[in-house]
């Protein structure tokens, strides 16, 4: 598990959450931060009745932020979600006899809705190629809504990737990628959009 390096935001920086109701006496939202490009956890604790708050690994239930909120209404916590694995996290708030759990997806160091697809065929927009030769791969891709785009490549025999990058947001996205450097083997392409990710599975 990768540790995260989280980042307490000065009280007043942030003053309201979407979708965050002042009725709650126990809430939290988990939603990114635009001018950071991390993103923030938010809790509400009307009525103290929380004093502890803890996130950790839905599957493995490594803890990797622990924080005591006693006594305090409010709490905001940013955090590089680059630093974490992909999979789901569970954010907890726990009191004397209640606890209150919110979890949240992360892919590619991204905060991804509930609605996240993952896509392995090949679609009229997005477009995988290897040449004959398997020298090098081409990517394609028409980007209507101008999403950020990330690429990256793993090799999925050993867990390990290879490449990541930032791919822009342009209408057109179009790259090779020279896979000479890599070892023989069982290798995954990714490019993510917005709620999408695009992958192509190959072999070298």
């Amino acid at each position: 598990m990768k540790r995260i390096k989280s980042i307490l935001v000065a009280a007043g920086i942030l003053l309201g959450v979407s979708s965050m109701q002042a009725g709650e006496r126990g809430l939290i939202e988990v939603n990114n931060h635009m001018n950071s490009g991390h993103s923030i956890i938010s809790v509400v604790n009307k009525g103290l009745n929380y004093n502890s708050l803890n996130v950790f690994c839905s599957t493995s239930g490594e803890s990797f932020i622990k924080e005591t909120i006693t006594d305090q209404p409010s709490f905001q916590k940013l955090v590089n979600l680059q630093e974490l694995n992909d999979g789901k996290y569970t954010v907890e708030l726990k009191g004397d006899n209640d606890s209150v759990l919110k979890e949240f997806n992360v892919q590619y160091g991204r905060l991804m809705s509930d609605q996240a697809e993952d896509i392995f065929g090949e679609t009229k927009n997005m477009k995988f190629f290897l040449d004959d030769k398997r020298n090098n791969l081409v990517v394609s891709y028409i980007n209507p809504n101008q999403n950020d785009l990330l690429f990256k490549l793993v090799n999925t025999d050993r867990d390990k990737e290879v490449e990541f990058l930032k791919a822009g947001n342009k209408l057109g996205y179009s790259n090779t990628y020279d896979l000479n450097y890599l070892r023989k083997g069982n290798y995954r392409a990714t490019l993510v959009s917005g709620d999408k990710s695009y992958h192509y599975d190959f072999t070298l």
